[in-house]
């Protein structure tokens, strides 16, 4: 009989959504402070680097804020092998929201619109995260999904590489949806375009979250059983 093991690799893929989209990838090991999500609204103290003395202008006004969220993402396997071959299988995938204060900055500190409009950025990111966690329950329910090699350290490879391929598409869409929040509201310019993005968000999130929080219910009654 082959040889069995389990454990959990965490692996981070950030895609990191500011006034001014960008993407970054975040490594494991990488010290870097990290705020969740769950710990409450964005407040000017998360706002940590210094605004830079040259800043870009949109729609004729600098910008006034930077707003650097990640949706990161851990991975569990389990792993099992033979004298010539290994199998890696995706056991759990969890996504989480999360803002890097050190790379965050704010020139009004005070300007409560604009916090709200940086919240609104958190707000998006934390969706996506929700979302993702949501398919991803659903699909790792009905599906396997596993990898072969030669060896156990191909196999994880080319799991993880399985991973980032089947995920990218949420951070494609993910950075889209920033964009398209920036544009739609001219950077918190447009006062009714702002109230109705912020509206549909706060919607979305109840929705998610109370979906989520029912599944996760049902998932323990099953357990229970």
């Amino acid at each position: 009989m082959p040889s069995r093991a389990s454990l959990v690799c965490q692996v981070f893929l950030g895609t990191s959504i500011v006034a001014l989209v960008g993407i970054r990838s975040l490594e494991a090991d990488e010290p870097i402070r990290q705020r969740r999500y769950e710990h409450g609204p964005l407040t000017a103290a998360d706002f940590r680097a210094p605004p830079p003395e040259v800043r870009e202008s949109i729609y004729g006004r600098r910008v006034l804020a930077y707003t650097f969220t990640e949706c990161n993402y851990t991975y569990g396997y389990q792993y099992s092998f033979t004298d010539n071959s290994a199998t890696a299988s995706l056991t759990k995938l969890d996504f989480h929201a999360v803002l890097i204060p050190e790379k965050s900055w704010n020139a009004t500190p005070g300007d409560a619109r604009l916090l709200d409009h940086e919240q609104g950025h958190f707000d998006i990111t934390h969706a996506a995260a929700l979302a993702a966690q949501r398919q991803w329950d659903r699909r790792l329910r009905r599906e396997k999904i596993e990898v072969r090699a030669a060896t156990v350290d191909a196999a994880k490879r080319r799991l993880k590489d399985r991973v980032e391929q089947l995920i990218q598409p949420i951070f494609d869409e993910l950075s889209a949806a920033h964009k398209t929040y920036d544009r739609e509201t001219e950077h918190g310019t447009d006062a009714q375009q702002q109230s109705s993005h912020r509206h549909s968000q706060q919607q979305r999130l109840k929705s998610l979250g109370e979906e989520l929080s029912e599944r996760q219910t049902g998932n323990d009654r099953s357990d229970m059983k």
